[in-house]
């Protein structure tokens, strides 16, 4: 056969296969067949007689015969394997060839009796899994009904790497199975207890262990493992006392605090409570040095006499490729290098910066401001200050609304950021950070201002935008620096360009910081979460700055954000300030013209457009 490349087990790979490894190509049957079944053949013999893959041909026949997929299959013995993986097409055409355009990831475990699905496309396989599901749950013998979850995912970021990121999902499960997972957790305090809220909907009852004492509580029911770190000692004692609602999946635990009376700080700092901790932050330093050392993933390794206590929390995340950085560097402490210039070709305009990888960080923010000043467009602004449309009346009026609290999707986006101790940051660069902050949360505020804080499909591009740390790259270097490019972002990029509107998104800024930590975390995790669903690889504004952002927030005595408010509350911006727009002179010239424009007759209304603002 000429055409034939290799063969591999029971995959002959052609010539032909190779296009579908080209870019904006998603990989067939075969490249996907090959590469899961290398996966399995290079596993540790003990690990390989403990699980089973079901490739994508297999799966087709579970789906659409199911009447013959005891006497296919049933030799294989899939109730004693304590994992069976299956490779889910989205084919609904059996008879029409490569009809399908998605894959995704199906396991079965024997720990959990729950089939586990993996979808890099939000759940867009869920109806073709639970057909497989359904057909082979007797093969595995799973309980019933049947146990279907849909797992979160790493989400592909294009159309095509579907088949990229299931072969990452077989890896992982084939090598290293179902990790325990952290619940989602939240504390209160009475004056005399902490109660703990659990939501472990597939916990089993009957293997739960709660543990407290000293600054450490600890909750065991598969598949699930929570550790908390906590600020301040509780007490083991019968006044402690725990429930279960079957109904909701959730565990209400009382536990006494030892020192009766005594506040626990910070108990909505998720990140800080799940990592282990030999110094508690404080102001001064605002972030402390790892202590111990680091291992393969960067996290910080604990030294114990009972490790089972460190068990990780966090599913890994992919390694980045950098090198530290000096005069050029961006992201998280402008630390790091070699990133954006290797895809420039791939992520386009994302960056605003022309060279990312040799431009000085010190003229970042001024390169910006004058890159503002060149688009800035006299006819739009004249148009928004004059004759203002209905929708932007409406919004100059709306009252700011501030969450001040964590929701249930910050407090699940906060349990699975990394479990890694922030580097320590030179004290200089610490004011940087919190200018940073600063800027993102101005571009927060005008987004949710814009869209009256329900957020829309342009929300990621409005925040990248505005924010010059994020397009940019910027680092500021006073609070009214960054407020004043702030607002010659917004009087150049979105839709609505007003002074006004300015004025009052900053005022929202003023109000955001004034409620503290808490409620910039909550903005945070919102700018994180955008930048995930924003798509034209905005999640690499994540990778490099927001989740190490919110991290180090998390450390963050109370304390410097009330100072920082109190500062920022002082600040005002003047369009003097902006002197290179001439803001004034041309609301000057716009008004003339206004005056000079006389209605044709009595009762005819004054109709005008931006070009009847400038001459």
């Amino acid at each position: 056969m000429t055409d034939r490349l290799l063969s591999f087990g029971d995959v002959i790979l052609l010539k032909e296969d190779l296009e579908y490894l080209r870019p904006g190509i998603w990989l067939n049957d075969r490249l996907l067949t090959f590469g899961s079944q290398y996966i399995h053949e290079n596993l540790d013999p003990d690990r390989k007689e403990m699980v089973t893959l079901i490739c994508a041909p297999e799966c087709e026949a579970i789906k659409f015969l199911p009447d013959s997929v005891e006497g296919i299959f049933g030799s294989l013995n899939l109730h004693e394997k304590a994992m069976v993986v299956f490779i889910i097409n989205d084919n609904s055409h059996p008879k029409i060839a490569n009809s399908g355009s998605h894959w995704s990831v199906l396991a079965y475990s024997r720990e959990t009796q729950y089939f586990h699905h993996y979808d890099s496309l939000k759940n867009r396989n869920d109806r073709a899994a639970k057909e497989v599901a359904k057909h082979s749950k007797s093969l595995v013998r799973s309980v019933e009904p049947l146990q279907f979850r849909s797992e979160e995912t790493p989400q592909q970021q294009n159309g095509s790497d579907c088949g990229v990121f299931a072969l990452e999902v077989i890896q992982a499960l084939l090598e290293k199975g179902l990790s325990m997972l952290t619940p989602i957790f939240e504390i209160e305090q009475e004056e005399n207890n902490l109660i703990i809220k659990i939501h472990a909907r597939y916990a089993k009852i009957s293997d739960t262990e709660v543990e407290y004492c000293d600054d450490l509580f600890v909750f065991s029911s598969k598949p699930y493992y929570l550790r908390i770190h906590l600020p301040k000692q509780v007490l083991d004692d019968e006044t402690g006392w725990a429930k279960y609602d079957a109904d909701a999946g959730i565990f209400t635990i009382c536990v006494p605090k030892k020192i009766k009376g005594e506040h626990f700080p910070g108990l909505d700092m998720v990140t800080e409570l799940l990592r282990p901790q030999r110094e508690k932050p404080t102001a001064e330093p605002l972030v402390q040095e790892v202590s111990g050392g680091i291992n393969e993933r960067g996290d910080e390794e604990i030294e114990s006499e009972d490790n089972d206590y460190y068990m990780e929390q966090q599913p890994k995340s992919i390694d980045e490729k950098i090198t530290s950085g000096s005069k050029t560097g961006y992201g998280f402490g402008w630390q790091k290098s070699g990133v954006l210039g290797s895809l420039m070709a791939e992520i386009g305009q994302l960056v605003e910066l022309e060279d990312p990888e040799n431009s000085p960080i010190d003229e970042r923010a001024s390169q910006c401001y004058k890159m503002d000043v060149k688009n800035f467009n006299a006819d739009h602004y004249l148009a928004d200050t004059f004759k203002p449309d209905d929708q932007l009346e409406h919004i100059l009026k709306l009252e700011f609304e501030c969450v001040n609290r964590l929701t249930k999707s910050d407090i699940k986006r906060l349990t699975n950021l990394p479990n890694r101790k922030i580097p320590k940051q030179k004290p200089e660069e610490l004011k940087f950070l919190m200018y940073s902050l600063i800027d993102i949360g101005f571009a927060f505020c005008y987004d949710g201002r814009t869209t009256e804080w329900e957020n829309s499909v342009e929300s990621a591009w409005t925040i990248e935008k505005l924010s010059a740390s994020l397009s940019w790259l910027a680092r500021f270097n006073s609070i009214k620096q960054t407020i004043i490019v702030g607002f010659s972002r917004a009087l150049t990029k979105p839709l609505y360009r007003n002074w006004n509107l300015c004025q009052a998104v900053l005022t929202d800024l003023k109000e955001l910081f004034k409620n503290g930590r808490t409620a910039m975390i909550h903005a945070l995790s919102k700018v994180h979460s955008l930048m995930v669903k924003g798509g034209e690889f905005r999640y690499l504004y994540n990778d490099l700055l927001l989740t190490d952002l919110l991290l180090w927030v998390q450390c963050v005595d109370e304390m410097v954000f009330k100072n920082l408010a109190n500062e920022l509350s002082e600040i005002e911006i003047q369009k003097s300030d902006l002197p290179e727009l001439h803001l004034e002179e041309l609301e000057v010239d716009g008004q003339m013209h206004l005056m000079q424009i006389d209605p044709e007759q009595e009762g005819t209304e004054n109709t005008m457009d931006s070009d009847d603002l400038v001459d």
